[in-house]
């Protein structure tokens, strides 16, 4: 379209630039046209007729917005390609090179598992080679991974997928102690009026 609408414009006016007959002139316009949203313009050549230039003016600007907009689209494309990680879940691990504490629960799955396992002696230490990339994830305590991802602010890092075996914490206590039923009843109320939820959105960030 609009190299039929320069060309007819142009065509009595501006001949050496866009000739009369159909094809050589449709083939300067859409050359225009072509040259004009790779490069912003063609040489020398350009319309000079009002209505041509109307024309122009217009595919100029449309070019603009979507040139932007494939700038955009390619921009965001390569940014949830770089946070998008290949591992989703335990289903993902079994062959990936996977850091986790020594002497774990955690280290016992993933050797359970076929996961070729790198033990370190601190969790500092797994997420160290996380970001050297000598190994693919960190599989711990979930508290303990969701406390570090929060504090690192990291947006290369999060926690992913269920829990592959849900262990309690507990307070320990001398069989008998007077204080048992005290901890218990505090610890209820502190989940019956949100606290629990509060310092675990503190804590490790919110929850999904």
């Amino acid at each position: 379209m609009t190299a039929h609408g320069v060309w007819y414009f142009e065509r009595k006016r501006n001949p050496d630039q866009f000739p009369a007959p159909y094809r050589r002139g449709i083939w300067e316009s859409a050359w225009w046209a072509i040259s004009t949203i790779l490069s912003g313009g063609c040489d020398a050549k350009g319309p000079i007729h009002t209505g041509g230039r109307i024309i122009g003016a217009l595919w100029m600007l449309i070019c603009i917005v979507a040139i932007t907009y494939f700038t955009a689209a390619i921009t965001t494309i390569m940014t949830v390609n770089q946070l998008t990680s290949d591992i989703t879940g335990a289903k993902d691990l079994p062959g990936q090179q996977v850091a986790t504490v020594k002497g774990t629960t955690a280290e016992k799955y993933l050797r359970e598992h076929r996961v070729k396992v790198s033990a370190f002696d601190t969790i500092d230490q797994c997420f160290e080679a996380l970001d050297k990339k000598d190994v693919k994830a960190v599989v711990y305590d979930e508290p303990v991974l969701l406390y570090h991802v929060k504090i690192s602010g990291s947006h290369d890092q999060q926690v992913v997928g269920r829990l592959f075996e849900r262990q309690n914490y507990g307070i320990g206590l001398q069989e008998g102690s007077p204080y048992r039923k005290t901890i218990n009843a505090t610890l209820l109320k502190l989940r019956e009026d949100g606290t629990l939820d509060d310092l675990h959105a503190k804590w490790f960030g919110d929850e999904d």
